[in-house]
């Protein structure tokens, strides 16, 4: 059943265990004379959550990850390009969370080693290296925003103690939008030919740590030529469908496999027929913008159709780019 655990548990990054928050400590109860009246002992804090602690850590890993693509070099600035961003998400969770988040890094930081120390001695940026630095640089976010919570929170942000992070989309409901080109072939009795066409979808579900189950509605089209015609033809196809996606997580990176049933008329024949379809797409998401994590992706399907009276049966290969984006209400 471990493999339950990975798809479904706390963490979020691969490998990372939380820091142990200490025993609970509770008030010495006072003596009581013979005839005590009932002393109410006061009740422990619960511990923080572990996975609004995993939440938070995915978020400083993510907003890290994504200045180091984009170019970190001079650590003082970069941690200060960062700093809105650590602190939209440290600001949402409690002290507590806070603070266990930055002994987790802390301990990670000092089992990863010296970045320098280890450069030093290899002479080149090993993957030894990387990791050490990775460790260096999430710590040291994580150290100001525990630094500046108190200071710079804003007062109308409220911390809650189920934070499930800013920078993923883990355990809630979520809307998903995206639309692309692509090019197609289509290949029937015997004969390929190819065209160009596009699509749009909508698509809800569930997000769990490292995937989301989605379903919905998708129409697209698309011109083909149409083969042996002169002068060239072509024919115009609309592609409704009802997909069923399913999305792991990495990071950044999100691998979505999915099946649809479809259906096929034309412009000038508009009796329906009807397929399958099975696809892969490779995402990258960015940071959230505006309560939208957008993310682009290049996509490619095989679909089947199946011969009707209206149309003999064809094999349909289709592939493009696509933009898109997740909201979470």
């Amino acid at each position: 059943m471990a493999w339950i655990g990975a798809l479904f548990g706390p963490a979020l990054v691969p490998g990372r265990t939380l820091a142990q928050p200490g025993p609970a400590v509770l008030a010495p109860v006072p003596a009581t004379p013979a005839a005590p009246a009932p002393v109410a002992l006061p009740t422990p804090a619960a511990p923080p959550s572990a996975a609004s602690v995993a939440a938070l850590l995915f978020d400083v890993s993510r907003i890290v990850a994504a200045e180091v693509d984009g170019g970190w070099l001079i650590d003082e600035e970069a941690l200060h390009d960062i700093h809105v961003d650590v602190m939209a998400s440290a600001c949402r969770a409690t002290p507590e969370v806070r603070a266990l988040a930055l002994a987790t890094l802390e301990r990670e930081s000092t089992e990863r080693g010296d970045a320098r120390a280890l450069y030093d001695r290899v002479g080149e940026l090993t993957s030894e290296v990387n990791a050490a630095l990775t460790a260096t640089r999430e710590r040291e976010a994580m150290a100001r925003a525990v630094r500046d919570a108190p200071r710079e929170c804003p007062f109308w942000v409220r911390t809650d103690p189920e934070f499930r992070g800013l920078q993923s989309t883990r355990d809630r409901m979520i809307l998903n939008f995206d639309t692309g080109g692509t090019v197609q072939l289509r290949q029937t009795q015997g004969t390929w030919t190819i065209g160009a066409g596009g699509f749009g979808r909508l698509l809800a579900g569930y997000s769990f740590t490292r995937m989301s189950l989605l379903a919905g509605f998708e129409l697209g089209g698309g011109a083909l030529l149409e083969p042996h015609t002169q002068p060239t033809e072509f024919v115009v196809n609309y592609l409704p469908a009802l997909p069923v996606v399913v999305r792991t997580h990495y990071q950044s990176w999100n691998l979505d496999l999915e099946g649809a049933p479809v259906a096929l008329f034309q412009a000038g024949n508009s009796q329906w027929s009807y397929g399958v379809r099975a696809g892969a797409t490779i995402g990258f998401s960015s940071l959230r913008v505006r309560g939208i994590l957008p993310w682009v992706g290049l996509g490619f399907a095989a679909e089947y159709h199946f011969e009707n009276s209206a149309r003999p049966e064809a094999w349909y290969l289709r592939g493009g780019f696509r933009v898109g984006g997740v909201w979470d209400p």
